[in-house]
């Protein structure tokens, strides 16, 4: 009995893994989150990555599924996740197909906290970008403010290193 029951337990925690971030927003946000990821595959659902962490204060919450319109029946290449705040958007897109990742001239390579690679952007005072490869899987960041609200790139970073896949 006892083993049966340690089994379960297992099983359970392994089954939520990576998962309860993205079922939490579902649960905060049922229009504009979860009424759009339950329409979605379960194979594209279950790539999407999602922060916990944020530097500003998340007002609300946008899920768009990416697919090329000209071309019918086509899969989804990536969902597109934006949080939004006073003058502030985070938009955190999951590709869904294999993309090559590499630093562009103007990138830096950084180590994210479990060893991952990444490669940060800092394109202008308000904007900034970071993008790395997880279990074969692209992930971007964009990072987009008002020039009064002063982010930085270790914002940034703080937010891709809480990311639930």
């Amino acid at each position: 009995m006892k083993k049966m029951f340690i089994f379960s337990l297992i099983f359970l925690l392994t089954a939520c893994n990576g998962t309860d971030a993205l079922e939490k927003l579902k649960d905060e946000y049922p229009e504009t989150v979860k009424k759009v990821i339950e329409e979605l595959p379960k194979d594209i659902q279950d790539e999407i990555a999602v922060p916990t962490e944020f530097p500003f204060e998340v007002k609300n919450i946008f899920v768009y599924p990416q697919k090329d319109t000209l071309t019918e029946n086509s899969p989804i290449f990536s969902t597109e996740v934006i949080f939004v705040g006073d003058e502030v958007n985070l938009h955190v897109y999951s590709d869904h197909l294999a993309v090559e990742d590499s630093p562009s001239d103007k990138e830096q390579i950084i180590n994210l906290k479990d060893g991952t690679l990444a490669y940060i952007g800092d394109i202008s005072e308000t904007y900034k970008t970071i993008h790395w490869n997880k279990n074969g899987q692209k992930i971007t960041m964009l990072f987009v403010f008002k020039q009064e609200k002063k982010f930085s790139m270790e914002d940034l970073i703080k937010i891709a290193n809480s990311m639930e896949y």
